[in-house]
């Protein structure tokens, strides 16, 4: 039998506690009704589903300086992060914020994301002949110190309950010196910088 009550506020009898029902019991909210909430939901003792929600966020920063100046994918100390997914439903936010320099003279600095889960690079290009394949890539034909901040993100799917490792991998050409966190001309001035970088990992739950 059902029945109905209706009413414009429910409080407490006593204590500032009013518990909707015993375990185990579901609240249904009709299509097109809204649930307005100007206070705080406090979910640290229940499980919330069929929206996402982040589960765990995992971050490296790195402050000293990095230099690379080979043809080939290295990675870039201290910028790895590891985390260990509670589902294989489970979606992973990329962030990174990095701190780029080259040494001008047509100088090339490319950096991408590398996933243990995938055994490789992911948010990369597809392959296109002798191209390079990346996350991000910058030039200069200035002979002239530069520097700069870039950020980019992706969302992986790594499909795994196991531990996974996300890391920044860095590429400069030959004679191309490429550094993070500071400038080719690294004269000791107020005019020159240190930077700083980091990679972020956010589990967002299905």
């Amino acid at each position: 039998m059902s029945s109905e009550v209706k009413a414009n506020k429910l409080s407490p009898a006593t204590g500032t506690d009013v518990t909707l029902g015993d375990a185990s019991d579901t609240f249904t909210i009709p299509a097109s009704a809204t649930l307005s909430i100007a206070g705080t939901i406090d979910a640290s003792s229940g499980t919330a589903t069929g929206f996402g929600k982040v589960l765990q966020v995992v971050t490296a920063t790195k402050t000293d300086t990095f230099s690379h100046n080979l043809s080939s994918w290295v990675d870039v100390t201290d910028l790895s992060v590891t985390l260990t997914p509670a589902s294989t439903s489970s979606k992973i936010l990329l962030l990174s914020s990095i701190t780029i320099g080259t040494n001008g003279n047509s100088a090339y600095a490319y950096l991408r994301f590398h996933s243990s889960a995938a055994g490789g690079a992911v948010f990369v290009g597809d392959t296109a002949g002798s191209r390079t394949s990346l996350s991000w890539g910058g030039s200069s034909s200035s002979s002239t110190a530069i520097a700069g901040n870039t950020h980019f993100s992706y969302v992986d799917s790594p499909s795994t309950t196991s531990a996974v490792t996300y890391k920044l991998q860095f590429f400069a050409f030959d004679n191309t010196i490429g550094y993070i966190n500071r400038t080719y001309d690294d004269t000791d001035s107020f005019g020159y910088i240190r930077g700083a970088s980091s990679i972020t990992a956010l589990e967002i739950g299905a």
